[in-house]
């Protein structure tokens, strides 16, 4: 495999520049200063708060990164691709290792070590850092303290935005299928920009599901779609994908699939991940050096100016920036009676080893979530529910979400016939694109009006049309706005 690794990426190489030196990965693939130039799709400006002070200083940098399964590592390590201990082989892992390499860093005057803190989780999208990083803004979990000290923020979820893209691309007349991915991405963009540090971001694609071989639209990873987002708001852009591609030569595409790709989806091999570790370090690299020489002599690049939102309202950001949403996450057998009553088919479980969710196959069963009155008056201010659940394309059912208006009564909610009902949604969770991830569905509502109110959230599996002979539903979790 190593050799195939050096042999086959030479080939991708060949035309690049003699004069220009190349990189070696440990795993031994030659990346091309042509294939590190390619792989950035837009320079951006690194300068957000005080990195122009740090890059100029040569001040250590604590970088989070943002993913999914690619940056979990999975397909490296065959347990618990999602703790750190499974992420050890990942690229942030070697991005750690490079920076501290070729940018030796000075931490309160003595020389010190850059630190990048992989947060990654397989199967989420950018709806779901959406909503983790909207909540994390105050708490002061792994999350929110992580982010609170953060330089740069990573973010890489272009191998399953792209599902987004894919299954509105029959409308394609009616409605920008990529619209839900940039609103997503703005979103997420002016979240991070809240945090007090003004971290700067680095938006990455890491590989693709399937080949792209420059055909439009490009519905192999989401990389053009993000790509709107952080050209507007000058933030940093790299693809692997775009690096080596497009691939339109049969030696270009076995490289691709059997080297640097590891499976039929978008994972990658240990030579990938130390590729893109190069790619990520030569950006910041990149920024570094024109910190250091400017273009002019004594130019100073200019601090980062905020921009109005492109493609959300104002308001709609707000939503996220200055309410106080509660995420529900205990959806586990000892809360039965305190947060939720269920049907006894309903249960929390691993019916794929590290991925935990609450789950029932049964047609009929309902789960029943409470919010106590202090919660209501707390966090519920839009009335906006985010369900978060798995989509698959076999064995999945379909479930209808309702909210409520309940009374409190003796301390506890009561789910009688006095409820009042403030909005519903029916999801199907089985879809035809042949993978499997979290989705998270909006589901708006009516804002309770009466005080000393409950909350109540109902799941029922109901009836799918046509029949099924499989219904299973799996809940990932609530936040409510």
């Amino acid at each position: 495999m190593m050799l195939m690794c050096v042999f086959l990426y030479a080939l991708l190489t060949l035309a690049s520049s003699a004069a220009l030196q190349d990189t070696t990965t440990t795993a031994g693939a030659v990346i091309s200063p042509a294939f590190m130039t390619k792989a950035i799709v837009n320079f951006g400006q690194l300068s957000i708060g005080n990195m122009q002070s740090k890059l100029l200083n040569r001040s250590c940098l604590r970088i989070v990164v943002l993913g999914d399964s690619v940056t979990c590592g999975r397909s490296l390590n065959k347990t618990h691709p999602d703790r750190p201990d499974g992420k050890i082989d990942a690229w942030p892992g070697h991005l750690q290792t490079y920076l501290n390499s070729d940018m030796p860093c000075i931490l309160d005057g003595v020389s010190s070590e850059h630190v990048v803190q992989n947060l990654a989780v397989s199967g989420k999208s950018t709806d779901h850092w959406v909503d983790a990083t909207s909540v994390a803004l105050r708490k002061k979990d792994e999350m929110g303290i992580a982010l609170r000290s953060a330089d740069i923020v990573i973010v890489e979820t272009a191998v399953n935005d792209v599902n987004e893209l894919v299954r509105n691309t029959k409308d394609f007349e009616k409605i920008a299928p990529d619209l839900r991915i940039k609103q997503y991405t703005e979103l997420l963009v002016n979240i991070l920009l809240k945090y007090p540090n003004k971290p700067s971001m680095i938006w990455l694609g890491t590989s693709s599901r399937g080949v792209w071989n420059g055909s439009r639209p490009r519905t192999t990873d989401a990389v053009a779609a993000h790509l709107p987002v952080t050209q507007y708001y000058s933030i940093p852009h790299i693809s692997a994908v775009d690096g080596m591609g497009p691939l339109t030569t049969q030696d270009m595409i076995d490289w691709f699939k059997n080297v640097f790709r590891v499976d039929h989806c978008c994972h990658v091999t240990k030579c990938g991940h130390q590729i893109i570790a190069h790619l990520v370090t030569n950006l910041i690299l990149g920024h570094y050096l024109s910190a250091q020489q400017p273009l002019f002599p004594g130019q100073i690049t200019p601090s980062y100016k905020k921009r109005a939102p492109l493609f959300v309202s104002q308001s709609e950001i707000n939503v996220y920036l200055l309410s106080n949403p509660l995420h529900i996450v205990t959806m586990n057998n000892a809360d039965k009676g305190h947060r939720l009553t269920a049907s006894p088919g309903w249960r929390a479980m691993e019916d794929v080893r590290g991925k935990p969710g609450f789950i029932s196959n049964h047609t009929g069963d309902v789960v029943v979530f409470f919010l106590s009155p202090k919660e209501v008056v707390k966090h519920v201010v839009v009335g906006m529910l985010h369900v978060a659940l798995l989509k698959s394309y076999e064995h999945m059912g379909t479930m209808s979400v309702e909210i409520f208006r309940a009374d409190e009564t003796n301390g506890r909610c009561s789910d009688d016939d006095k409820k009042e009902s403030l909005g519903s949604q029916v999801i199907d969770c089985l879809w035809a694109k042949q993978v499997s991830e979290e989705e998270v569905v909006e589901v708006k509502f009516a804002l309770v009006k009466a005080k000393q109110s409950c909350l109540l959230i109902r799941v029922e599996i109901i009836a799918s049309v046509p029949s099924r002979p499989e219904n299973k539903v799996k809940l990932l979790g609530f936040v409510i706005y």
